[in-house]
């Protein structure tokens, strides 16, 4: 008997530290434009040199306001194309002066000795495409527009010697940058040093950077050199605070509504499932409160697409619980012993519940990989839940069913 208060006093511990934490984290988490409201600004996008401006500027101009909304730390941007006006939309940005200077600011890149001198500026090149090398391997080709210059900077970096002979592509170089420090990173997202190329002899020409890209690398890299040297530049027409559509109050409502909605889940296990719903409860309680914390740590920003991630990934908890419950019930309705209809059920449901969670997790990760905006907060969302009902509502959920057995 005291074997089985222990477990009980256990279970308790759990839901309740789970219950106590739920609440703080959720409102520690960063909110998306619904929720929170933030800043708008709206661009019109003009070439530089007067012509046309061309789809693949706009989409060139796309990809460098969105690198750098993420160094402004904002997840979840919602920026959009309006013919050749673009708007941005940044959730929780405190200083609209702030992002306002850096949205509007040309995306620079340079060319750099590894002692990191500056040998060249964008003007030299007018853009860069994918290629291939004589291999036939995946490279990138560089459009040169000022060939003398190009010329004169390669024949004197392929003269240097011990290893100095490469030019090393720079975009947003900053005085504290440095090739040294940033060597075994270059070329790697997130580092501002995109490609160390050695240099053998002088070029006059278009010229291929090769290397052990992927096509994947190649296509990145084309696109953050083009940033680099963009044609166009941005007029602002409009910027303005936008209010969260979904207010504090209503924000309020929806946490008590998911407590409402969870405390019924519970008291509908415990009814039909006695013991083991009671298990399954606490583990659901421990799930929301696992899956909220992985969210928040990774910098997650929660929407109301994000929401209805949190709310589908609850259903599957449940889901996964129903599935093993409903094995063990058939076992014991053909007269097995508890342990032998717990350890019967619990394999044979095993395969069930990987197999619908496999499933969602590849659909997630698909949408994670092509989606944007919204729809990625989504995908995060979903993913984070479906691993933690593999780790909370199967493993710790068999673990906690398993003491209990044994009383």
């Amino acid at each position: 008997m005291k074997k089985v208060i222990k477990q009980y006093i256990f279970l308790i511990l759990i839901a309740a530290i789970s219950v106590v934490c739920i609440k703080p984290l959720f409102r520690n988490l960063n909110y998306g434009l619904d929720l929170q409201g933030g800043f708008e600004v709206l661009y019109k996008i003009d070439s530089i040199d007067g012509k046309e401006v061309t789809n693949d500027m706009v989409t060139n101009t796309y990809k460098t306001l969105e690198k750098r909304v993420n160094t402004l730390g904002v997840s979840e941007p919602n920026i959009t194309v309006e013919g050749n006006n673009i708007r941005v939309q940044l959730a929780g940005v405190k200083s609209s002066e702030d992002a306002r200077k850096l949205l509007s600011k040309t995306a620079s890149l340079t060319f750099r000795d590894v002692d990191d001198n500056l040998l060249m500026d964008s003007s030299v090149i007018s853009g860069a495409k994918a290629s291939t090398d004589q291999k036939g391997l995946p490279a990138v080709a560089l459009s040169v527009r000022d060939k003398d210059k190009f010329f004169e900077v390669t024949q004197k970096v392929s003269q240097m010697t011990d290893d100095k002979n490469k030019i090393v592509i720079w975009l947003d170089y900053e005085s504290t940058d440095t090739y040294e420090q940033n060597k075994y990173i270059c070329g790697k997202e997130n580092s501002n040093c995109l490609s160390a190329a050695y240099v053998s002899q002088a070029f006059a020409s278009d010229v291929i950077i090769q290397g052990n890209f992927t096509q994947k690398e190649v296509d990145d890299l084309v696109n953050l050199i083009n940033s680099g040297s963009l044609q166009t530049k941005l007029t602002e027409i409009s910027s303005k605070t936008v209010d969260a559509e979904f207010g504090e109050s209503a924000l309020e409502k929806t946490l008590t509504a998911g407590i409402i909605g969870i405390l019924l889940i519970i008291v509908i296990l415990i009814l039909l499932y006695h013991v083991c719903g009671f298990v399954a409860s606490v583990t659901i309680l421990a799930y929301t409160l696992l899956t909220l914390a992985i969210f928040w740590l990774v910098g997650g920003v929660l929407t109301l697409s994000g929401i209805a991630a949190l709310v589908i990934g609850i259903g599957m908890a449940v889901d996964s619980s129903v599935i093993a419950f409903s094995r063990i019930k058939d076992e014991l309705y053909i007269g097995r012993t508890l342990p032998n209809a717990y350890k019967s059920g619990i394999k044979t449901s095993l395969g069930t519940i990987i197999d619908s969670n496999l499933t969602t997790l590849i659909v997630a990760i698909i949408l994670f990989i092509f989606g944007e905006s919204s729809v990625k907060g989504f995908a995060t969302m979903l993913i984070i839940s479906i691993i933690v009902t593999m780790l909370i509502m199967v493993l710790l959920n068999r673990f906690l069913l398993s003491l209990l057995v044994k009383t």
